[in-house]
């Protein structure tokens, strides 16, 4: 009986002492709070707000059917969470826990032969990330994305 009871103890201990390190590491990342659409001229914006000041994230990553930015150190509550962004080019947003510490953006594409690359246009705006999609065709001799950083 007293074996058992130091297994039970033993475990209550450890279970406790895991989530106490779970809660510490939760409370390090920045949570993504809110993701708002608007319709404005000539495009469409997409605002994430997060509770904190946004860090360094990857650049745009331009695929066939969609466009993806990591987010370092930021999650999302559930791990998976879609958006709606229907616009000229897009038709949702998967905002998806990619790892522990990785927070996934996805802009999913109405078609893929639609190329967003200039056209797509990030700005850090404190808590906030606003991403412009152009309507027009992108200008011309511009092959990448115009990222623009203020603080």
């Amino acid at each position: 009986m007293k074996h058992g009871i130091k297994i039970l103890v033993g475990i209550l201990l450890f279970s406790l002492t895991t989530m106490a390190g779970a809660s510490v590491k939760w409370e390090s990342l920045n949570p993504l709070k809110n993701v708002v659409t608007s319709k404005v001229d000539n495009g469409f914006i997409i605002r994430f707000e997060f509770e904190k000041p946004v860090g360094d994230y990857k650049e745009p990553v331009f695929f066939d059917k969609s466009v993806q930015i990591d987010f370092p150190s930021a999650f999302i509550k559930p791990a998976k969470k879609y958006f709606p962004a229907d616009s000229f080019s897009t038709t949702k947003v998967l905002a998806a826990q990619f790892d522990a510490e990785t927070l996934r953006i996805r802009f999913l594409k109405k078609d893929k032969s639609d190329d967003l690359q200039g056209r797509f246009h990030l700005a850090r705006q404190g808590r906030f990330v606003v991403v412009r999609l152009d309507q027009a065709g992108p200008v011309p001799n511009t092959n990448s994305t115009t990222i623009v950083k203020s603080r």
